[in-house]
């Protein structure tokens, strides 16, 4: 099972794309499964051009000792828990790394977080005078009435000539 370098990873079977766990070990000798998808992988990261065969030969030997080299790892030969990991990064392909940002702590700058509460509640003496307005209101309106009424009473009194008294003719 081999795939040409310009294959990319959405076209790669599934089983690339999952991961031995990470402590299998695998080292020159070993047969099998975990060998065969090593391969796998090294095939496709181009550092790998012979049979995937599940055998862990000297060109098997030779393609992880430069994996290893090129990713700065122990170049022993022998597939651990490291090696595991810089295999499935090695799979992410640039772009999705290069997409992701990276932060660096002396560029950081403090933001203090604020949160709004919304508006509070009213008082206890807003909730008892609230229903009082209308009332307080209306009386206020009633008085004004009553004083203008009264005021213009007064007014056209003192405009109209005094009434005539009859006589009381029993005086």
């Amino acid at each position: 099972m081999t795939f040409p370098a310009s294959q990319t990873i959405a076209q790669l079977p599934l089983l690339l794309m999952v991961s031995p766990p990470v402590d299998g070990l695998v080292e020159a000798g070993d047969q099998g499964d975990m060998v065969a998808h090593l391969q796998t992988i090294l095939v496709h990261l181009g550092f790998y051009d012979g049979p995937v065969d599940g055998v862990y030969g000297p060109g098997t030997v030779a393609a992880v000792v430069a994996f290893q080299q090129q990713h700065d790892l122990n170049g022993d030969g022998i597939v651990g828990a490291r090696t595991w990991q810089a295999l499935a990064i090695a799979q992410v392909p640039q772009s999705a790394l290069q997409s992701l940002t990276t932060v660096n702590a002396q560029t950081l700058d403090f933001t203090p977080m604020t949160f709004n509460h919304g508006t509070p509640p009213p008082s206890p003496l807003w909730l008892v005078l609230m229903p009082l307005i209308p009332l307080i209101g209306g009386g206020l309106t009633y008085l004004y009435h009553q004083w203008h009424h009264r005021r213009s009473a007064s007014v056209l009194q003192r405009h109209q000539p005094p009434k005539k008294r009859k006589k009381n003719p029993m005086a």
